[in-house]
């Protein structure tokens, strides 16, 4: 009986992550390129390029040189994913799965970017299968799927696991990392060999969050700091754990080929990168505009209390309540709780620079799932908390009904949905929240608009998000060049900012009076969100 109830977990587990994956599939044949996805490919390949030549001619200045900030993030997943896209029988094998499924990319351009991110979501599902066996330490079979199920159904999550290439990648990884501390920590053994194996683990899965984001260290040092306050033997955890980040530090420099050369020049550029990045831009916020570098203590807050669905809302006030009533509570609760208000505190003590909703943020997810069935486990009734499961997911899949493959567009109800996108005069469109600022829905207005016979047009920031679908039909626009009064098409992505439109027209002082003529959109519920625009303009 007991093997028979393994066995149906295990097959529970593989259909989740089937479906979930074949999902994710079927939208990546819908979605685009991204804001930033052209870069991190040459990135990619000029650090491929860095560690090749270090070994030709270390003394070469090319190895020091660094073109663009993107190249002090790690690409642990990134460059792996790039090399297996460049693969021919990767190519040819994932070449396969998008004839089974009917599709004909639009060009080369179009098929490798689709193979590169069914490569990360290949990744992705095998990550979880990780954090699950983890998972697997602190609740039943059952109970470690539902964190799963719960995760993946977060829309979030979802949606940025169809492209995000540096933000996913770094959550699992901050997420395997933390469970493996706590097991290795509530666990501990005295055996010498086999702690010192635990201690080679947690130095691999501490270097994997440094390679990905080298600010990771002081998100693993969060869990770190909680360890080291529930542990017996401070002084032994101490000098343990100095060891563990110092060698954790080493690989870091020496997974990255850029550092190579000058490793103290490339952790400065790095530190400052990461840890004091100059942004002049703002993130339209419930219909206010927050400066990146004027950070508003509640915006992590505000952008968690709309992007997470309704039941995370309720289920932490369950929890809430229920710890004041009950206190007892479990190792893995104490550890999530700890962990959100953590950063959540850090955030609004030092005001980093941040901007584009929740995206640097999406490592908090897997902890609010965590929570979600910690809530669930405090009620007893085993058939009414199998009730409470199923209502939970349908509400899932009617709280996204109808993204489609832009997901993480999603806002919850409590978010006046008539005015998360609104018509307006502005370029880059208005309302109280930005939809498609990374710009994935550039291939489907790419698409309709080759269904139809426009003379010249030309593109906004991103113009890598249209340019490789359209091909010589297309141009980037230099404003300086348009006639004033002169009719033109402009295609462009909806992400109002203060003070900028992806157009240019702002800076140069350019008046415009623009109609749209197609757009892309998604249906929230019942409300149909803008996404990119075609437009036709003319200057004033």
């Amino acid at each position: 009986m007991y093997m028979k109830k393994i066995q149906n977990e295990s097959l529970l587990l593989f259909l989740t992550l089937s479906f979930f994956l074949h999902n994710q599939f079927k939208s990546l044949f819908s979605g685009g390129t991204t804001w930033d996805d052209q870069k991190l490919i040459e990135t990619s390949q000029r650090i491929i390029e860095k560690a090749s030549l270090f070994f030709k001619e270390p003394s070469n200045p090319f190895i020091s040189e660094f073109d663009f900030n993107l190249e002090f993030y790690g690409y642990l997943v990134g460059i792996p994913v790039y090399v297996l896209t460049k693969n021919e029988f990767v190519q040819s094998l994932l070449s396969e799965v998008l004839f089974l499924y009917g599709y004909t990319p639009l060009n080369v351009f179009d098929q490798e970017n689709i193979i590169r991110f069914i490569t990360l979501n290949i990744y992705i599902v095998i990550a979880i299968v990780v954090a699950y066996k983890l998972l697997l330490n602190f609740y039943s079979r059952y109970n470690a799927l539902l964190v799963i199920l719960f995760l993946i159904m977060i829309p979030s999550f979802s949606g940025h696991a169809l492209f995000n290439i540096k933000d996913i990648p770094f959550a699992l990884q901050l997420f395997i990392t933390s469970l493996y501390l706590l097991k290795t920590s509530l666990f501990e053994t005295e055996q010498s060999s086999t702690r010192l194996f635990q201690n080679f683990f947690s130095i691999l899965l501490i270097s994997s969050v440094l390679l990905i984001r080298f600010s990771g260290i002081l998100f693993v040092g969060m869990f770190s700091f909680y360890l080291f306050i529930i542990c017996k033997k401070k002084k032994s955890f101490l000098i343990e754990n100095l060891v563990i980040y110092s060698i954790s530090i080493i690989l870091f420099f020496l997974g990255s080929p850029s550092s190579w050369q000058k490793p103290v020049l490339y952790l400065k550029e790095t530190i400052k990168t990461q840890f004091f990045l100059v942004w002049p831009g703002s993130t339209l916020t419930n219909g206010e505009f927050i400066i990146a570098s004027e950070m508003d203590p509640t915006y992590l807050l505000t952008w968690f209390f709309y992007k997470l669905p309704v039941v995370y809302h309720i289920a932490l006030i369950f929890l809430f309540l229920s710890t004041i009533v009950f206190r007892k509570t479990s190792p893995l609760f104490r550890y999530s709780t700890y962990y959100i208000i953590s950063v959540n505190l850090a955030f609004i003590f030092f005001l980093p620079i941040t901007y584009d909703g929740i995206r640097q943020y999406i490592f908090l997810l897997p902890f609010y799932s965590i929570l979600l069935v910690e809530a669930l486990l405090k009620i007893k009734d085993t058939k009414y908390r199998n009730v409470l499961v199923i209502f939970i997911i349908i509400y899932s899949f009617y709280t996204q009904a109808g993204l489609g493959p832009f997901k993480y567009t999603y806002f919850n109800e409590f978010s006046d949905e008539d005015n998360i996108s609104r018509d307006c005069k502005q370029i880059d469109g208005c309302g109280d929240w930005p939809t498609d600022y990374w710009g994935y829905s550039g291939k489907q207005l790419s698409k309709q608009i080759l269904l139809e016979q426009y003379p010249s047009i030309f593109t906004c920031e991103p113009t890598n998000v249209f340019i490789p679908y359209l091909d010589d039909r297309i141009e980037a626009l230099d404003v300086k060049q348009i006639k004033k009064g002169e009719d033109f098409y402009l295609i462009n992505i909806r992400r109002p900012m203060l003070n900028f439109d992806t157009c240019g027209f702002y800076n140069n002082n350019f008046n415009y009076e623009c109609e749209v003529i197609e757009k892309v959109t998604t249906r929230l519920r019942n409300t149909e969100l803008d996404l990119s625009y075609l437009q036709k303009c003319k200057l004033g």
